[in-house]
């Protein structure tokens, strides 16, 4: 985690991770996901984004459907579903990561998805 805190900057494809405020954020696609101590955000971002895409071709989630993510963290996978599906519940058991998860949500847009602790 210290190799990148000095990079106080934007985020970029080499550098996915930047410092805002308290905060951790991290650009994972189009999306930028804030993750604070507590919270749950993977590390490896080129993987994750992979497994997110993966996860989302694999649920498949219809306009008319409703989808559920379990153990959410900061919201990444919810927020890959919530591009498909009509309406997306997100339930952590952290606190401070639904948090974190519902302003993801006001950072990124979406108005399909909800946090739940």
């Amino acid at each position: 985690m210290s190799a990148f805190l000095y990079r106080l900057g934007r985020a970029s494809a080499r550098h996915p991770f930047r410092v805002l405020g308290l905060w951790l954020v991290a650009a994972i696609a189009v999306m930028a996901l804030q993750s604070s101590a507590g919270g749950f955000l993977q590390a490896n971002i080129p993987m994750a984004r992979r497994v997110y895409e993966r996860v989302a071709a694999w649920a498949d989630a219809q306009s008319e459907e409703t989808a559920v993510d379990l153990f959410c963290g900061v919201g990444a996978i919810t927020f890959h579903l919530a591009r498909g599906a009509r309406r997306v519940f997100g339930v952590e058991a952290s606190p401070i990561a639904v948090v974190d998860a519902k302003a993801n949500v006001r950072r990124n847009g979406f108005h399909n998805v909800r946090f739940l602790a």
